[in-house]
């Protein structure tokens, strides 16, 4: 994936320079975060925008090694543009702030298993119209959860840079791309600059947001 980009700790214009990768809140793009109980020890973390009572509700679903977080930008071109509708955004397993007891089952099933609890949790008894948007691993995860005809009130699903049979066939190989990236950064503004320099994310702005949600400190470095 490359190596992290080049960063100097000599002179002024270094620090600005290293101020370019530093983290960036959630909150000038969601409204809340909250932990959602879906099962006995499961919690999802969600950031949601908009009014919950807005029908349809955009539940978005992202690929492996991202984040609930990795939809800000789009979260907040919909808050600007439509300020009371539902933009829902979760971690899923192994990622962010969800947390599940068998963190190490990456199959499909537990992932559609996870959504369909969500989005149980969440409209119970509701009459919200409900729309799946997944990229990448994501894309597979809300088409299976569509077809599996327990989403009631779904309108539509939306699949983002993902061929269905492709994307299924990358999941046994998950946990191989997730061991792929470097094990831990000495801060994290080396993190964001990895996941950039590394093709990983395309955005500076996005990876300022979403990679931060992703990482731990531990014994003075940052862990995923």
């Amino acid at each position: 994936m490359g190596p992290p980009l080049p960063i100097s700790r000599k002179t002024d214009q270094t620090e600005f320079d290293r101020s370019k990768y530093s983290p960036v809140s959630w909150e000038g793009y969601f409204d809340r975060k909250e932990n959602i109980s879906i099962a006995p020890g499961k919690t999802v973390q969600v950031l949601s925008s908009g009014l919950r009572t807005a029908s349809p509700a955009f539940v978005c679903i992202h690929g492996a090694g991202h984040s609930a977080a990795s939809w800000a930008l789009l979260a907040h071109e919909m808050r600007e543009r439509l300020p009371q509708q539902q933009f829902i955004a979760f971690d899923g397993r192994s990622h962010g702030g969800t947390v599940v007891p068998d963190e190490d089952d990456m199959s499909i099933e537990a992932l559609v298993a996870d959504t369909l609890e969500l989005l149980g949790a969440l409209f119970a008894g509701s009459p919200v119209k409900i729309v799946l948007i997944g990229h990448s691993m994501g894309g597979a995860v809300a088409a299976k959860a569509a077809a599996s005809g327990n989403i009631r009130n779904l309108a539509a699903v939306v699949v983002i840079d993902v061929v269905e049979g492709t994307a299924l066939a990358a999941l046994s190989s998950m946990q191989g791309i997730l061991a792929a990236r470097p094990a831990s950064f000495a801060s994290i503004e080396d993190a964001v600059a990895w996941s950039v320099s590394s093709g990983t994310l395309k955005r500076i702005e996005s990876a300022r947001i979403s990679v931060p949600t992703q990482l731990v400190e531990r014994d003075g470095r940052f862990v995923w």
